[in-house]
């Protein structure tokens, strides 16, 4: 069985991510998460039928800057 990689550092994130892999980094499920881009709350693309999402639009969404996470 893989273990769980779980990152703490936003330098190790890649720029584009998939909606799985920000599920695991908000803690939501892959349903509640889709509902919001659905809604506009997270913007997202497609890549083919792949739906991706920024670094920068999660860290947006979440509310943190790239300033606050160099203070940290």
């Amino acid at each position: 069985m893989q273990k769980t990689k779980y990152i703490c550092d936003w330098a190790q994130v890649p720029l584009v991510i998939d909606v799985p892999y920000a599920c695991v980094i908000l803690g939501v499920t892959y349903d509640t998460l889709l509902r919001r881009i659905k809604k506009g709350e997270l913007k997202a693309f497609k890549v083919g039928t792949a739906v991706r999402i920024t670094k920068s639009e999660l860290r947006r969404y979440i509310g943190e800057t790239e300033d606050e996470n160099k203070e940290q």
